[in-house]
């Protein structure tokens, strides 16, 4: 394993040596989509490291969309307003969880984002999320929908039959925390989404509102299953994450590359196979990504030493000491800040399982080596001070 760590010299975006990151630049070779992900989302350093990468991504190896782990409908729609002088950049950020934006560790990542709009290589914003929690839904999400159904000439009834839920939508985040909304209530629009979904065959998959009937249904979907405390509501969530990532790649934005940002968990592969009942327990949207585009894609988890976690909300917490014989133990070995560890590059003959905090700031047994391509090795862990 050792004879696959590199040391990384900084996390600063202001290094612009990016000779360090040459194992990482072999390691994602043509992959048309790179998935960075984190331990918890809070997690200061690692939202550092991410930063400096998505900075070299951008300027050395000619990736041009950074998708986060956000609404779909809002960033996709926010953007397509900044491209036409109806938004700023500022508006279209804001529609990225408050959890990154109010980020101190974060700030970094969205002035570049910024400065890079008046460059030749502008960075565009993207998400993929199937629920509907930003601010631009607030103000067009019913309206719009109901245009793409009258556009596609679908038949009235569909629009009669929703409007109520897409009040709602624009209205409320998230579904499942509004008491008026009864499951019965979310069954039935299920039912008439499912109608819709039906009728949009005849639409070609390009038609913004094919995929945009699917991540509805399966924000609703999300929102029945977590009424009933049952866990498939994460699978639910997943798996459109990975469909409305892969319509952008194949649809929206064919032909560039992409940045993912999300977490670990998020980014997995081979969740249920490799990690088992007790730590998987959902398929993941890397998994749905990875039966479909299977090397085209790299995936970088991050993991972390010692120190403390935390949200911008959630009070900070000490991260689990690594165990004996745990992934953190060996690299620390290397007596570095930073490492990047390639899994692909590792290879064995039997299915090896090893401890790692790779799905959050817990240690945990699996076949580490097949849920990441890769990972990011840090020895300090912080949280962020909310701006």
């Amino acid at each position: 394993m050792l004879s696959n760590t590199s040391v990384i010299n900084s996390i600063s975006i202001t290094d612009s040596n990016y000779s360090d990151l040459k194992p990482f630049a072999e390691a994602i070779g043509n992959s048309k989509i790179v998935l960075l992900g984190e331990q918890d989302h809070g997690d200061a350093p690692t939202f550092l490291a991410k930063t400096r990468l998505i900075k070299f991504l951008h300027e050395k190896m000619g990736f041009e969309v950074l998708a986060f782990e956000s609404d779909f409908y809002s960033l996709t729609k926010s953007w397509e307003a900044f491209k036409d002088g109806k938004q700023t950049i500022q508006q279209v950020t804001a529609n990225i969880f408050p959890i990154w934006t109010h980020c101190d560790a974060c700030q970094d990542l969205f002035t570049y984002i910024n400065h890079t709009q008046n460059s030749s290589l502008p960075l565009t914003i993207t998400g993929f999320d199937s629920q509907v929690h930003g601010n631009y839904r607030m103000t067009h999400y019913k309206d719009d929908f109901l245009k793409h159904l009258n556009s596609a000439n679908a038949p009235r009834k569909f629009s009669i039959q929703l409007e109520p839920l897409l009040s709602l939508v624009q209205t409320h985040y998230p579904l499942d925390k509004n008491t008026n909304i009864t499951t019965d209530s979310l069954v039935y629009w299920n039912t008439i989404l499912d109608s819709l979904i039906e009728w949009n065959k005849k639409l070609p998959d390009t038609n913004y509102l094919t995929i945009l009937t699917k991540s509805l249904k399966a924000y609703v979907e999300q929102g029945k299953f977590s009424n009933e405390k049952n866990y498939e509501a994460m699978t639910v969530r997943d798996r459109q994450m990975a469909a409305n990532l892969k319509w952008i790649s194949d649809y929206y934005y064919p032909g560039k590359k992409i940045i993912v940002w999300a977490h670990n968990f998020h980014v997995a592969k081979n969740t249920w196979d490799a990690m088992g009942p007790n730590s998987g327990r959902h398929l993941s949207m890397g998994h749905f990504l990875y039966q479909d585009l299977k090397d085209q894609i790299y995936i970088l988890g991050f993991t972390s030493y010692e120190g403390t976690a935390g949200r911008i909300f959630v009070k900070p917490y000490k991260v689990a000491s690594p165990k004996k014989n745990g992934i953190e133990n060996w690299v620390a070995k290397k007596n570095s800040e930073y490492a990047f560890i390639n899994f692909r590059n590792y290879k064995t003959s039997k299915q090896e399982l090893f401890y790692m905090k790779g799905k959050y700031h817990y240690n945990a047994h699996a076949r580490w080596n097949e849920v990441f391509d890769g990972v990011f090795y840090i020895r300090k862990m912080y949280p962020c001070v909310k701006m």
